[in-house]
C-alpha cells in the first residue's frame, strides 16, 4: 500500500512537475508527493511556493467550510 503511493507520487512529480505538490496537502499521498519531489531535486524556491500554496489553500478551503470567511 504504501509502495503504491511512493509509485504514484513519483509518476506525478514525473508528470506535473514541481505544480504537483499543490496536492501536498492530501492526507498520506501528500507526504509521499513531498518525498517524490525530494528524491527529483526540486529546486527549493518552487518547492517551497507551489507547498505554500497548496496548505494555504486547504486552510481557507476549511476556514470557508467552517464559516470563518
Amino acid at each position: 500500500m504504501a509502495g503504491d503511493r511512493a509509485a504514484r507520487a513519483t509518476r506525478l512529480i514525473a508528470e506535473r512537475g514541481a505544480p504537483a505538490l499543490l496536492l501536498s496537502w492530501v492526507p498520506f499521498l501528500g507526504d509521499a508527493i513531498v518525498a517524490a519531489a525530494g528524491a527529483a531535486r526540486v529546486p527549493f524556491l518552487p518547492f517551497t511556493i507551489w507547498t505554500g500554496l497548496g496548505k494555504f489553500l486547504r486552510y481557507v478551503a476549511v476556514a470557508w467550510a467552517a464559516g470563518a470567511v
